[in-house]
């Protein structure tokens, strides 16, 4: 199996890194390696039900509860609304410079089998 440019890359810059470095990057908040020219980056963030800990943003019903409705189409409007939130959020933080606004690259729905959920005790 071949590497894309991006794996190579990867590989690259973790074979440079020291093993604290390395450590480091696991983190949600990393400090990034300035030797490297890797910049500090916040993945932490989740949009279950609207995109947490990146400022204002619009808050939906909890998943139980937009499951309930069984309708494909309005949690499929819901995921296109969060998407374009999270998008605009990153976009502003990028051009006021906002380095210690949490993550909007990657965001994370955490499960699917709602009822089973151990998340705020609702099981």
């Amino acid at each position: 199996m071949q590497n894309s440019f991006t794996e190579k890359k990867g590989l690259a810059l973790a074979e440079k890194m020291t093993v604290r470095e390395q450590i480091a990057q696991l983190k949600h908040a990393s400090k990034g390696v300035k030797r490297l020219g890797i910049l500090p980056y916040n993945w932490w963030n989740e949009c279950l039900h609207g995109v947490a800990r990146a400022g204002t943003a619009t808050v939906f019903p909890q998943a139980i509860c937009m499951a309930a409705t069984f309708s494909e189409e309005l949690i499929y409007k819901t995921a296109r609304i969060i998407s374009e939130e999270a998008r605009k959020i990153q976009q502003q933080s990028e051009k006021w410079r906002l380095r210690n606004l949490q993550g909007t690259y990657d965001v994370v729905t955490q499960h699917q089998y709602f009822q089973r959920s151990p998340l705020g005790s609702r099981s």
